[in-house]
């Protein structure tokens, strides 16, 4: 059966879980800074996990720069050691992701996410395209955290429990021969 390993890296929290026989053998969600946990937080994956049936899922960005820098070299690190084949990395970008998540809700909303001080890109459903947001998009989206915004936005968030049914080798999930950090094109 295979395993699944989901990483992800918001702008103030941190995601990791690991799924055997579709269900979380161990999930970790972490408020502090990357660099003081990443690694133990790792650790039971690495030390349970079998790497020749696993699947990694990436939430790519934008989010923590550091973060997602960090879990890009743990995958490319695995890919050139050979532990891993690039047909098992498959990365989504956070927009896409939190999309994913309303769509199973059965929700439409725009998500907007701040990716600096001056630039704000937004997504309306899966099939949408990046584009910079109307005002009207703005007040009705759901945010992707980030130490820049109001507190009286809507932020987007999600549970554990409604990221494993997503994990799948489809849309918007791609295969990454070598995953690198979110360019907004």
């Amino acid at each position: 059966m295979t395993e699944r390993l989901f990483l992800h890296a918001g702008f103030s929290d941190f995601c990791i879980g690991w799924a055997k026989n579709d269900t979380w053998a161990y999930e970790y969600i972490g408020t502090e800074p990357i660099t003081d946990k990443l690694f133990s937080a790792l650790r039971p994956c690495t030390d349970g996990i079998s790497l020749e049936n696993t699947e990694i899922y990436l939430v790519n960005g934008p989010g923590s720069t550091l973060g997602i820098r960090t879990f890009c070299a743990f995958i490319r690190t695995l890919l050139v050691l050979k532990k891993l084949n690039p047909s098992q990395v498959f990365v989504c970008d956070a927009l896409h992701f939190a999309q994913l998540i309303l769509t199973r809700q059965n929700l439409q909303q725009p998500v907007c996410a701040r990716l600096n001080v001056t630039q704000v890109l937004c997504l309306n459903s899966l099939e949408d395209t990046f584009h910079v947001p109307s005002e009207a998009e703005q007040q009705q989206a759901l945010w992707l955290q980030h130490p820049c915004l109001p507190k009286e936005v809507q932020m987007f968030r999600f549970e554990m429990k409604e990221i494993l049914p997503l994990l799948s080798a489809q849309s918007p999930w791609e295969t990454a021969d070598a995953p690198d950090m979110f360019q907004a094109n």
